[in-house]
């Protein structure tokens, strides 16, 4: 997998693409995330960086310890019962905020943007405060 012209994009195109990488996967759960990037950085329209990448690994490679943090954290709900994107936020949301050294108040901001853009504003109150436990329990 090669970086895509070797670009560095912003912080925030690389999550969004990192959450359509990690939501393309709830769908198609017999492609690698390798396949969905290789099929995706044809497209001068989708750009990977290392960032993007580094995101995307994070998640898969801890997938089952981000969904158990994740349903530890919801009250009320299961993780099935959550949509999608919301998911796919939250895991991504997770690998940042345990395996990546951000400032939580990023982190919850752009998947708070991310949820208003692919969502709506309950799911972004609902990720923002999914994030906050989440946040007690890793940091």
């Amino acid at each position: 997998m090669s970086e895509t012209n070797h670009q560095v994009l912003p912080k925030r195109v690389a999550r969004e693409n990192a959450f359509l990488i990690v939501f393309e996967k709830a769908f198609a759960p017999d492609l690698t995330f390798e396949d969905i990037i290789s099929n995706n950085e044809i497209s001068v329209f989708f750009q990977i960086d290392g960032f993007t990448k580094n995101l995307v690994n994070a998640v898969f490679n801890n997938l089952e310890y981000i969904d158990k943090l994740i349903s530890d954290c919801l009250i009320g709900w299961s993780i099935e019962r959550i949509s999608t994107v919301s998911k796919s936020i939250l895991r991504l949301g997770t690998a940042e905020l345990k395996f990546k050294n951000t400032d939580s108040k990023v982190v919850y901001n752009e998947a708070v943007e991310l949820a208003k853009k692919y969502s709506d504003q309950k799911d972004a109150s609902f990720v923002n405060g999914v994030l906050a436990s989440i946040e007690k329990k890793v940091r």
